[in-house]
């Protein structure tokens, strides 16, 4: 008979993103965990103990080198092993772009999150900046010089911090980080530029941004 105070196999609790048992499973009437349930104000506080590291669990030193000990030297399932050069690739490729747990859109969520620091409206697409390297050359538009040999990075022509001030005065039919308000230049030329309004589109005698 299966009771509460069974443990469930590992990686088949509720909670565990593997969690969930089919119907007929002896596990099943566990899986349902906390459903309809509260936890009491005592379990609460073992909890809140918990994930504050205080005294409802803590690893003694003798523990954590018991721990460490465990997976040491032959111990470690991968001694003396070396990932392939094809294993080494394809972990690369897992956590690259798009794939990575990191990625939120690129340049679009850096620029997102600048905008909305200096609270200036608008918007551009990854595939909106691409198309606007390309149209240029992928050329920076201070120095000449061309990707790879440099890396092309967003510049706000009218800067975002100076953005407000600027907009009351010329009144521009696009807002401050739409592409339009946007060129590429290498970092070295974007740092140099600072907070100046350079438009080095006019240099080109390129004004007109699709």
């Amino acid at each position: 008979m299966i009771t509460e105070t069974q443990y469930y196999p590992r990686g088949k609790h509720p909670n565990s993103r593997k969690g969930g048992f089919k119907k007929g499973n002896k596990y099943y009437l566990l899986s349902k965990g906390m459903l309809g349930k509260k936890h009491s104000e005592e379990s609460k506080l073992k909890i809140s103990l918990n994930s504050k590291g205080e005294k409802s669990y803590i690893r003694t030193k003798e523990h954590k080198e018991k721990m460490s000990e465990i997976k040491m030297g032959k111990k470690n399932p991968f001694y003396s092993k070396k990932h392939s050069e094809e294993s080494r690739k394809n972990m690369s490729e897992a956590h690259t772009g798009e794939k990575n747990w990191n990625w939120q859109g690129g340049v679009e969520r850096i620029s997102k999150y600048r905008a909305k620091k200096f609270n200036v409206g608008g918007y551009f697409t990854h595939k909106q900046w691409e198309t606007l390297k390309k149209k240029y050359g992928y050329m920076c538009l201070c120095c000449k010089r061309v990707e790879p040999e440099i890396k092309l990075t967003v510049d706000h022509i009218v800067p975002l911090n100076i953005w407000d001030n600027w907009a009351k005065e010329n009144k521009p039919n696009y807002e401050g980080n739409d592409i339009k308000n946007i060129q590429p230049l290498c970092l070295s030329c974007n740092k140099k530029k600072n907070h100046e309004t350079t438009d080095y589109r006019m240099l080109l005698g390129v004004l007109t941004v699709n």
